[in-house]
Parts: structure tokens; sequence; C-alpha cells
């Protein structure tokens, strides 16, 4: 499971808790991929430590995609999310209205959870369905194409108006 999203307090407690669940309750093997910048040059540009595709390719390799956002960070769209799209990777995280909208879109793709606890019970307890993985992986690979499909409809829209 990959993660890259810089974490809140209260996620970085949750985090804490999870990779504190006894071995018999290691379902999943945690990898944290970081969004930190460096100084690029004198003028103090910053990039990324990690180069894009490269973090998309880790992505694309894990099970599942750790979503932890902040409470101000729900009622916006998501990078991330975009990131397990094109990625196909599902999701196992915190609801956010965003997530919401994309289901409407694509169909399920993920465990969305709505409190912090809930998530932490689903780390402790989750037997997952294989016809259930499988199909979030196809909902993304299918909703990539939705998307795409959408975007252009409302730009040729636009165009035209």
């Amino acid at each position: 499971m990959s993660g890259w999203h810089g974490l809140s307090p209260n996620n970085k407690e949750l985090l804490s808790k999870i990779e504190r669940l006894p071995p018999k309750n290691h379902r999943f093997e945690f990898v944290a991929l970081s969004n930190k910048f460096q100084a690029a040059d004198a003028q103090r540009e910053k990039s990324f430590l990690t180069d894009y595709a490269d973090r998309l390719n880790e992505i694309a390799r894990a099970d599942f995609f750790l979503h932890l956002p902040s409470d101000s960070y729900k009622l916006q769209a998501s990078g991330a999310l975009m990131d397990m799209l094109l990625t196909g990777t599902p999701v196992i995280g915190l609801r956010t209205d965003f997530g919401d909208e994309l289901t409407e879109i694509i169909g399920p793709f993920g465990y969305f959870f709505d409190k912090h606890d809930d998530l932490l019970t689903f780390f402790s307890s989750a037997e997952l369905d294989p016809a259930e993985v499988y199909q979030f992986r196809f909902n993304l690979a299918a909703g990539c194409e939705k998307i795409v499909a959408l975007n252009q409809a409302q730009f040729d829209a636009a165009v035209a108006s």
C-alpha cells in the first residue's frame, strides 16, 4: 500500500495506530512516498524529491493506496485520487466529497470510511474479496476513459458557447 499525501496530526496518530496493530492483523505492507520539496536552484524554486512518473510507477505497483486527507481537504478535488485513477490503484481511506463524486461517475474504486476508528477497524479485521478488488480495478480503468470523455465534452461545450 502506498501513500504520499502530507499527514495532519490526527492522520499521523491514525497511521501510528495502524502500524501498532498486532502481527496477526498485518494484512498490508505500507510504503510511504514523499511529497516533500527541495530547493531546485538559487531562486528557491521547489521540486518534488521524487519524479512524478516514478511516483506513479510506485503507486501502480501497490495493491491499494492509503488516502488520508485532512479535514480542510475534504471539499477539494484530489490530485492523489486522480493518481489512483491514472494508475488503476484502488483506494483505502477517508471519505471526501470528491471521492463520492468520482464514485458516482465510475463506480466503486475502493474502501472509504467516515471516521478514523472505522478505518482502523477495517485494517484490523478486513477480509478482502478478490472479486470486489477486481471490480475496483476495472472501474478505475474504465473510469479513466469516462473522465477524459467527460472533460472533452465540457471543453467542447465551453468552446462552442
